[in-house]
């Protein structure tokens, strides 16, 4: 899902630090066309969307030539610019846990 889709959904209710930070990314022409996999794949320091993820403890669900994976964010971003991503590896899905009772993670750019 793209950044526009994804903060059009009634799920972003639930996830108030996703919602905050998909806003203040580029203009709506981008956040109608790049995605959270492609701000994970791309792993720029600049990344709005990286923040929420990790501090969501989202899981990166990968596929490729030797089968499936799930890594926690914080595995799959290695530093700027790298990834744990595999020669031949997609990203299929990212998956965010509902944040626990009593959490309030915060975004501000």
């Amino acid at each position: 899902a793209t950044h526009a889709e994804i903060l059009a959904h009634p799920v972003t209710e639930r996830f108030p630090i996703l919602w905050l930070a998909l806003q203040t990314i580029g203009s709506p022409a981008i956040r109608a066309m790049g995605t959270l996999g492609g701000n994970l794949a791309n792993a720029s320091p600049a990344g709005d969307g990286l923040i929420p993820l990790y501090l969501l403890e989202a899981r990166v669900n990968l596929v490729g030539p030797t089968g499936e994976r799930v890594l926690g964010v914080e595995e799959f971003v290695r530093g700027p610019g790298k990834t744990a991503l595999g020669q031949g590896e997609l990203i299929r899905s990212i998956f965010v846990p509902f944040p626990r009772d009593g959490s309030y993670p915060y975004f501000r750019k």
